[in-house]
């Protein structure tokens, strides 16, 4: 077949039919794979795969195949989407947190605000006890803070992170000294000045 939608069509065809008459999920895998490379724009077989990913618990087949279509040109939202798939499956499903990180920050090279990759990296960073790093995230996520009071908030953080985490008192002062400029009767902030 010549045109790259007919071949698509008849590679999920045949896909389903292994996967549905046949039982054979593995070799529905495998074709749902082909399919995926004739068309990585296309979400049909990315949709089946990670179904069948999961049911076959196959995730790092999953993985080495969103690899190999990373290397196609593909729009920058396929691109994070794959990317973040990876690093779920990374992470959640294989343990694999070093490999999870670097898809993560794959993403925000790409779209530095994404806060899908920004929020995974915090919980990632937190587990991990890698406070420099979460320190990063969280300057990033006060940065994006649409409000006043998220900013307040992840300043607090902060201000914990260098406090308690790193042990860098005059950091944790400057963070809350700067709460203080912006609302010069926080509570907190206060007490958190007076506790330093």
């Amino acid at each position: 077949l010549e045109d790259a939608g007919e071949r698509l069509d008849m590679l999920l065809r045949k896909a389903e039919i292994q996967d549905q008459r046949l039982a054979d999920g593995q070799a529905a895998f495998t074709t749902y794979g082909r399919a995926l490379q004739v068309d990585p724009e296309d979400e049909r077989p990315r949709l089946k795969l990670e179904a069948l990913a999961e049911r076959l618990e196959c995730w790092g087949e999953l993985v080495t195949l969103y690899r190999e279509v990373l290397g196609a040109a593909l729009p920058m939202e396929l691109t994070c989407s794959l990317h973040l798939t990876i690093a779920k499956v990374e992470d959640e499903e294989l343990g694999h947190a070093q490999q999870a990180e670097e898809a993560y920050r794959a993403v925000l090279e790409l779209d530095p605000e994404e806060r899908q990759a920004l929020d995974a990296l915090e919980q990632l960073y937190t587990r991990a006890e890698q406070w420099e790093r979460l320190l990063e995230i969280c300057q990033k996520k006060r940065e994006l803070a649409q409000d006043a009071a998220q900013r307040e908030a992840i300043s607090f953080r902060i201000g914990y992170l260098w406090e308690e985490m790193l042990g860098n008192l005059s950091e944790a002062t400057e963070v809350y000294r700067a709460i203080l400029d912006g609302d010069e009767v926080n509570g907190q902030a206060l007490e958190s000045l007076d506790r330093l």
